[in-house]
């Protein structure tokens, strides 16, 4: 299987269950039906001193580039369907990881900071980016309602956000390719998806990354 799943029409993520299918849903965004694959290979090497097996990736740093690349493979996986039994703890579960992916994906702009004298993208130009961009502003919001469960600081989105309810609900197909996690937030007097909002933080930074030539 495929590490990331992407409509091929607008790069978006798409379930990865929908990689084996001869007939898919078009893409709620564009309407393709076409996906592109993207697939790690990865090797085992076993000493002649062990009998056991250790592989340690190349890349171990741990700068801007690192997170950026573990937050677009973890979002990717959240899309993945859930395969575990639906339960109260398995909902718990898969909402406290939506939850983390909003934390992980707002302390990108540290990341960039420390690498101010690399990429000349100061600190300031960072935090005017963030403030800027509405998506951002709210992951902000998001992050720091996760960390602190109430927000302790004028919002930079404007207005509180609130996560109102979280439920399983199962996916159609035959089998079953199992369920998701429905994950309403509040903002504004609006309610949108959790899920859908975890691709909007990712597409948010992507185009404040490219526009400042980094990707």
């Amino acid at each position: 299987m495929a590490d990331s799943v992407r409509c091929s029409g607008c790069g978006r993520f798409r379930p990865a269950w929908l990689e084996g299918r001869a007939e898919r849903p078009p893409c709620p965004h564009c309407g393709a039906t076409a996906l592109t694959l993207a697939v790690s290979v990865q090797m085992t090497v076993t000493t002649a001193f062990s009998v056991r097996s250790s592989l340690q990736p190349g890349d171990q740093g741990q700068d801007w580039r690192r997170r950026w690349d573990d937050i677009q493979i973890e979002a990717a996986e959240l899309f993945v369907p859930l395969t575990m039994g639906m339960s109260g703890p398995s909902i718990q579960s898969a909402r406290r990881r939506v939850q983390s992916f909003y934390v992980e994906a707002y302390h990108l702009k540290d990341d960039l900071k420390v690498a101010a004298s690399v990429t000349g993208i100061t600190g300031a130009i960072v935090e005017a980016a963030v403030s800027g961009n509405a998506d951002l502003a709210l992951l902000c919001d998001l992050s720091n309602l996760v960390k602190h469960r109430s927000l302790n600081r004028t919002p930079r989105s404007g207005h509180i956000p609130r996560f109102v309810r979280w439920a399983g609900t199962d996916l159609p197909g035959t089998p079953s390719p199992g369920w998701r996690l429905d994950l309403v937030i509040e903002h504004n007097g609006v309610t949108f998806d959790g899920l859908d909002f975890v691709q909007r933080a990712v597409d948010a930074w992507r185009q404040v990354l490219v526009q400042w030539g980094l990707i």
